[in-house]
């Protein structure tokens, strides 16, 4: 987990500081990256309802590790897009690892490169600060949204171990061809505008 989380976060901070947070990153530029990782995630959601992959390799080297977390935290940089859309397939697809090791690592890399980012956006220098705010994090919107994760996760984990699996991927399928919608027709509004 350790040979991608952290090459993952120091990567997302890398791709943050010198690409994301400059001029050269633009909405359209989000929108085009955004738009095409939800339309290869709901292509591979498709495909894999009738794909049977069981080839699960057991070992994993060194470079491939920490390349998977390079790639993986340099996208979630400029997507915003994580675990689920970007280095489990990643690890899934490119490593042949089981989708429950990938899964393992994801939820690992997520809590790594979170911790790395949110202290890095407490320490930055802003030039008009915010009431209630440290660096870039803004507490009356962070509170509240940890209060629903802390609520929200076991409560998904609780539904989610009640469903069936085939379930619970169709809604996840669902939910990324609406939101692959909603940035497909935020692109087209940049795109006439």
């Amino acid at each position: 987990m350790l040979l991608v989380g952290i090459p993952g976060a120091i990567f997302s901070l890398f791709i943050l500081h010198y690409f994301v947070n400059t001029d050269l990153y633009t909405p359209l530029a989000f929108n085009i990256i955004v738009v095409l990782l939800l339309l290869s995630a709901i292509i591979n959601g498709i495909q894999s309802r009738f794909l049977n992959e069981k080839i699960e390799a057991t070992k994993y080297s060194f470079p491939q590790l920490i390349t998977s977390g390079a790639v993986a935290g340099s996208i979630s940089a400029m997507s915003g897009l994580g675990g689920g859309i970007v280095l489990i397939p990643i690890l899934k697809h490119w490593l042949k690892m089981g989708i429950m090791k990938a899964k393992s690592i994801s939820i690992g890399m997520i809590f790594i490169s979170t911790l790395v980012m949110s202290v890095f956006n407490l320490l930055e220098n802003v030039a008009v600060s915010l009431p209630y705010t440290v660096g870039l994090i803004v507490f009356p919107v962070v509170i509240p949204i940890i209060a629903g994760v802390l609520v929200g996760s076991p409560l998904g984990v609780y539904i989610a171990h009640r469903l069936k699996a085939r379930v619970v991927n169709r809604s996840f399928l669902v939910l990324m061809v609406l939101v692959f919608s909603k940035k497909f027709y935020d692109l087209i509004q940049i795109l006439i505008s």
